[in-house]
């Protein structure tokens, strides 16, 4: 059933370096069964087959578990960002005071040495160093996210030890110690005033969370992922039944393309640019025309055939550079998670290396013939347009949960329209 290169009709002839494996005018039962069968299509049909069922998975767990109204406990749990600068400004003070409480509290042996009678106050002074040990070595550790509950966790315990001493400091304290359990005390003020600094402040004002932010823009990149590798799928499973069916699936092909590009923009920039509405506007515009425009050119019959598939190949990589705009001005404007800004680049640098294996068809142009099955160019672009997808929500999730954390400020208050 399968044919030479020599042997298929001319719109077959996509690549010359692959020289076997071919299906001719198959009908649509034969289409069908030659998903389990191989050929030089079914890495090309397996991996978008995935793929597309994996973003089917996506979409039911972000319609399940991620909530519109906040962060629920599920994502409580979760390690969560927060703003490197605040945490900077608070890591460099607060591990400095804790330091130097920490050496200047006696130990257990010192204060057995001047009390006449033992009581909860030494206990609780090597608990308490114990404790700020504890804190400093997590303060220091600490990067740009910590977990909440942690957090709260550490907070409690300092503040429930500080108030024991308190309270137990006037029944322990006689002559001999009365000036370092003074000197104690002022230090254990101190600590308890950066303790409720660390309360009032720091996770309060860096986990102010919007009351209210849609999931439809992520919902739009996994449709539009979904919508892509499934075209894509049916295109590799069907286009050898005619030359007319193989015309059509071309541009439902080239259609998923285009509407992968178009749902990639959205929820960056919808997030991005949520309190800078008319620069939100102007890209959610440009990301959705230009990849439409991409589709009308690639669909000329100027550039039909194989022959242009470079071309073709150029104007789709065109239109999805232009992400790179919006990309900038958030880096510019020190807006977005840079986590997920990272990771949004991770995803470009995947699409654009997939490009440069389909445009160059290496492996199979050094060596013709022995890729005909597996690893060719064409699923090697396959396996990277995936990775690249997978890459890029991830990095969307992460704008989600930043954007949930980072209401607007008042600066963009004439921008911002909550009821939007």
């Amino acid at each position: 059933l399968l044919h030479q290169y020599s042997q298929v009709p001319a719109w077959l002839r996509d690549n010359p370096y692959i020289q076997g494996g071919y299906r001719v005018h198959f009908s649509w039962r034969l289409c069908l069964q030659s998903i389990f069968r191989l050929h030089n299509e079914t890495l090309n049909v397996w991996t978008h087959l995935i793929g597309f069922f994996i973003f089917v998975l996506l979409m039911i767990s972000m319609v399940s578990t991620v909530s519109p109204y906040g962060f629920d406990y599920f994502h409580l749990d979760r390690t969560v960002e927060v703003s490197s600068e605040r945490l900077a400004r608070y890591r460099q003070h607060f591990s400095q005071m804790v330091d130097s409480i920490r050496i200047r509290i006696p130990s257990w042996f010192e204060i057995s040495k001047r009390l006449s009678v033992t009581g909860p106050t030494a206990v609780y002074l090597d608990a308490l160093r114990e404790k700020l040990t504890a804190i400093k070595d997590a303060v220091t550790g600490w990067c740009d996210h910590c977990s909440v509950r942690d957090i709260d966790r550490m907070r409690n315990s300092l503040t429930e030890t500080v108030d024991n001493i308190c309270e137990s400091l006037p029944t322990d304290a006689v002559d001999s110690v009365r000036h370092l359990l003074l000197e104690i005390g002022s230090f254990l003020k101190a600590v308890r005033a950066e303790a409720a600094q660390f309360a009032a402040e720091f996770p309060n004002a860096s986990f102010d969370a919007i009351a209210f932010l849609p999931r439809w823009p992520l919902a739009v990149f996994l449709g539009a992922a979904m919508a892509c590798l499934l075209f894509s799928t049916i295109f590799h499973i069907f286009y050898c039944r005619s030359e007319q069916a193989c015309t059509l699936l071309q541009q439902l092909d080239f259609a998923g393309i285009c509407i992968m590009i178009a749902g990639s923009m959205v929820p960056a920039v919808y997030y991005g640019f949520y309190c800078l509405r008319f620069w939100q506007g102007l890209y959610l515009t440009m990301g959705i025309c230009l990849p439409f425009l991409a589709f009308l050119a690639a669909m000329s019959k100027y550039l039909a055939g194989h022959r242009f598939r470079n071309v073709r190949a150029v104007i789709f990589a065109s239109a999805g550079l232009v992400n790179l705009i919006p990309l900038c001005h958030l880096l510019f404007i020190r807006a977005g998670e840079s986590r997920g800004l990272l990771l949004l680049v991770v995803g470009g640098v995947c699409y654009i290396v997939g490009a440069i294996f389909y445009s160059t068809q290496i492996p199979e142009s050094i060596f013709p013939g022995k890729f005909d099955i597996w690893f060719h160019s064409h699923s090697i672009f396959h396996v990277f347009v995936v990775i690249a997808a997978l890459t890029h929500y991830a990095a969307l999730m992460r704008f989600f949960e930043w954007r949930m954390l980072n209401t607007c400020s008042v600066a963009d208050a004439g921008a911002f329209r909550p009821n939007i």
